[in-house]
């Protein structure tokens, strides 16, 4: 999972933390080992983007 922060704080990693747990409730509550996370400080560079990949939030600027 590929996230766009504007600051890196205390609270990001449990939000990531939620995030992955509502993704395996999701599952029938199997955890999902291969989740891979990256933090990205600033604004989302559309030529970063995956291919593969999708947005699935954006909070306001």
């Amino acid at each position: 999972m590929l996230f766009w922060v504007r600051k890196n704080d205390q609270d990001l990693a449990e939000d990531i933390e939620d995030i992955i747990f509502e993704l395996e409730i999701l599952c029938d509550g199997d955890p999902i080992e291969s989740i891979e996370t990256e933090v990205n400080i600033g604004r989302p560079d559309p030529a970063e983007l995956r291919p593969y990949g999708r947005m699935v939030y954006r909070a306001k600027d």
